[in-house]
């Protein structure tokens, strides 16, 4: 779970920002990775998620190859996560609120 607090707009996707807090996952690189094609969807998701209205194209530039190949996105299986230091939570309650859009 991500709280947003405090966002920055920008002309590209990769200088968006956001302030956020959240929990901590014990996770593993799944052997499945994103392509860029994915990674550019997920970002243009994860933007329109955060700020709501903003469009490619309109708001911000056509996320370029070269911004995508700096920006990692990593998919993980998520095997266990903590809200706080006493309290754990099990995987299968936590995926859904981590996806963009949702």
């Amino acid at each position: 779970m991500t709280i947003a607090h405090g966002q920055v707009y920008s002309e590209t996707a990769l200088n968006h920002s956001v302030n956020y807090r959240s929990v901590v996952a014990f996770c593993r690189a799944s052997a499945s990775q994103p392509s860029i094609e994915q990674s550019r969807t997920l970002l243009q998701a994860m933007i329109a998620r955060y700020w709501n209205g903003r469009t490619v194209g309109a708001d911000y530039a056509v996320i370029p190859e070269k911004h995508l190949e700096t920006t990692a996105m990593v998919a993980l299986d998520i095997e266990a996560s903590a809200r706080d230091s006493a309290q754990a939570v099990p995987p299968s309650s936590v995926g859904a609120n981590l996806a963009p859009g949702e």
